[in-house]
């Protein structure tokens, strides 16, 4: 509710409201711990813990060539590379702004309107409010999950390649005809995911 629509109540009952407020901790079961200042930290160490203004205009900058190319090739994302990518972008182009934006206001105006029919009908159905708004969230609750999926199956890749540059000195230095005619394949575990509505099986490398 807002502030202008909000019941009137006496003096009193505001005091007894006061009164009958009360927060109560339970010293066996309560745990806290001591959180330093940020003027108890040196220059030194704020520096390399948090972004500085600096930091952030040299990232909003360098953002910039990779937003104009998915802005002109219609958002569909270019190819992936060790100098490009638009992972975390997909917001920050027009299409994907008004988009996200849109989401946002029909949630919002599902919930509005709903509100005004029980209160029109004098009904109290909070659980109905969420259900109508996950309705018009689950999109991109499902999209977040898409995208999710997407980056595990990028670090599972990157892992088994980083493994695989690991293992060659040593599988060099201990191959030869006499000790090792043929090369065995290890066995990796199979790891099914759900990528865009596919089942997809992702080949994990053991380590050794």
């Amino acid at each position: 509710m807002k502030p202008c629509l909000r019941p009137r109540r006496s003096i009193v009952q505001e005091d007894a409201v006061m009164t009958n407020a009360t927060v109560t901790f339970n010293l066996e079961k309560t745990t806290y711990q001591k959180i330093d200042h940020i003027n108890d930290f040196s220059e030194e160490y704020i520096e390399s813990v948090w972004y500085s203004y600096e930091d952030y205009a040299a990232i909003k900058q360098s953002i910039k060539p990779i937003i104009r190319e998915m802005m002109r090739s219609n958002c569909l994302i270019p190819e992936e590379s060790d100098e490009f990518t638009s992972r975390g972008l997909e917001c920050r182009t027009k299409f994907g702004s008004r988009s996200k934006a849109r989401a946002r206001e029909n949630a919002i105006q599902s919930v509005l309107e709903e509100q005004a029919i029980q209160r029109d009908e004098g009904l109290h159905d909070p659980d109905f409010i969420a259900e109508i708004y996950m309705e018009f969230t689950g999109i991109s609750a499902i999209e977040a999950l898409n995208r999710g999926l997407k980056d595990q199956k990028f670090v599972l890749d990157e892992f088994g390649k980083q493994e695989r540059i690991e293992r060659e000195p040593r599988t060099k230095q201990l191959a030869s005809p006499k000790t090792l005619p043929i090369a065995k394949k290890r066995r990796g575990s199979k790891t099914q995911t759900v990528l865009e509505g596919r089942v997809q099986s992702l080949e994990v490398v053991p380590a050794l």
